[in-house]
């Protein structure tokens, strides 16, 4: 798949998410992509990342997994989200100091409340090196409101930013 056709998922540029937050120095900072249908990013593991000597943490191969299928289902449904549960199998190790493509697409509409998406971490040379899945539940904005899980300044900055306007 040719890079041209991906083009930036807009963010927040304040969020302070430890996973896609710019406003998080100890976060990974993800930077999201797509070509409408899959939602990727590249990340080079820092090496404070690492458990056993040098191999990444288990745990950061999942926060970027669970980032990428969050984003993935954000962006191409344009609701809210939380994850309902996820899946995840280590392949191959990953080497801190080695950068990784994470993508992920939805692989059913369970139903207009639910998306399945699956997702994989490939190493530089392309080898995938974990894979997993998860269902996410989605949320309009009205709904997700009701559950007061994030302020409503944020929430009002995140869908100028990041919902695409609705055609009347």
């Amino acid at each position: 798949m040719s890079d041209s056709l991906f083009k930036p998922v807009p963010n927040d540029k304040e969020s302070t998410c430890f996973a896609c937050g710019a406003a998080n120095p100890l976060g990974l900072q993800l930077v999201f992509t797509t070509d409408e249908t899959i939602v990727r990013t590249e990340y080079t593991i820092r090496k404070e990342f690492a458990g056993w000597s040098n191999l990444t943490h288990g745990g950061i191969l999942a926060t970027i997994l669970d980032e990428t299928m969050a984003w993935t289902s954000i962006y191409l449904k344009q609701k809210y989200i939380l994850t309902k549960n996820m899946e995840i199998q280590f392949l191959k190790p990953v080497r801190a100091g080695e950068t990784v493509t994470a993508r992920g697409w939805i692989e059913e509409e369970i139903s207009h409340r639910e998306v399945r998406i699956s997702a994989e971490i490939l190493n530089s040379e392309g080898a995938v090196c974990v894979m997993g899945g998860g269902n996410m539940v989605l949320f309009n904005p009205v709904g997700f409101r009701k559950l007061n899980l994030v302020s409503r300044d944020f929430l009002e900055r995140f869908e100028k930013i990041v919902f695409r306007p609705i055609d009347t």
